[in-house]
């Protein structure tokens, strides 16, 4: 179970959208956890990317003083050298900030490749992460 220690904790939740990133993410706020939800997101499912959160869970969340914010990116581009242009490490540094806990999950994780899927021959993107 997930017992957040103050009502004002502040809890980083990394993730693809849905699945139990999006789970932990509403649990906390609606324990009264100010939440960023920072959502990795897959450039071979773009239709995949998007976060929808329903009226309840929202109302559940403002009752007990939670909050959710949510960022993201593309997963290649954080698994490239900080210091490269095209990284998003520094930007999630920073706006992830300090945090109370941090929930990371993969489930729905498919394999991404460089280029064009190939069931033969897939290189996870998170290889090496």
């Amino acid at each position: 179970s997930l017992e957040m220690s103050s009502a004002s904790s502040t809890v980083v939740v990394i993730s693809p959208p849905g699945g139990v990133g999006e789970v932990a993410a509403v649990k906390a706020a609606s324990m009264g956890s100010l939440v960023k939800w920072f959502v990795v997101s897959s450039q071979f499912a773009p239709q995949s990317s998007s976060v929808s959160l329903t009226q309840t869970s929202l109302q559940e969340m403002e009752a007990a003083g939670g909050k959710v914010e949510i960022a993201g990116a593309e997963a290649s581009s954080l698994v490239i050298t900080e210091d490269s242009p095209e990284s998003a490490i520094p930007a999630v540094s920073k706006w992830c900030g300090s945090a109370d806990a941090i929930i990371c999950t993969l489930d729905g994780v498919e394999f991404a490749v460089k280029g064009e899927f190939d069931e033969e021959d897939p290189i996870p993107i998170w290889k090496g992460a």
